[in-house]
């Protein structure tokens, strides 16, 4: 079993983000939907970092926040947060380095490019904000 956090990416514990409607491209939405059926696994956004004046067409580093809201710890290895909106924004997976206990905040750092289309948003950035 692989726990997946999707920005807009997705969290889930053996639930591949391409199973899931496309009514599901949020980040918030995203953990929801997959833990519905996961009572021991779940997750819910926590917080995140980005850098002010965020250029189109730059690179930043960003960092988002998940706490473990289920039962059992994330493990490395089995917690990955992947980009399941088909996005291009140069994120595919970014794999969890360290334990979480339930409870638990887990810190995923990457770098994006910030780039506008007309179907793509962040949970945290929209195209409209410009």
């Amino acid at each position: 079993m692989a726990l997946i956090i999707a920005l807009g990416l997705s969290i889930s514990m053996n639930t591949h983000a391409d199973s899931l409607s496309e009514n599901y491209d949020d980040l918030l939405d995203m953990a929801s939907a997959i833990f519905k059926n996961h009572r021991v696994y779940g997750a819910e956004f926590y917080s995140q970092a980005l850098p002010t004046g965020m250029k189109y067409g730059s690179w930043y580093q960003v960092s988002i926040e998940y706490q473990n809201t289920g039962t059992l710890p994330w493990e490395p290895g089995m917690v990955r947060l992947v980009n399941a909106t088909g996005g291009d924004f140069g994120v595919n997976d970014v794999p969890l380095k360290y334990k979480v206990g339930a409870g638990g905040v887990a810190s995923f750092s990457f770098n994006v490019k910030i780039e506008c289309r007309s179907y793509l948003s962040f949970p945290f950035f929209s195209c409209a904000d410009r």
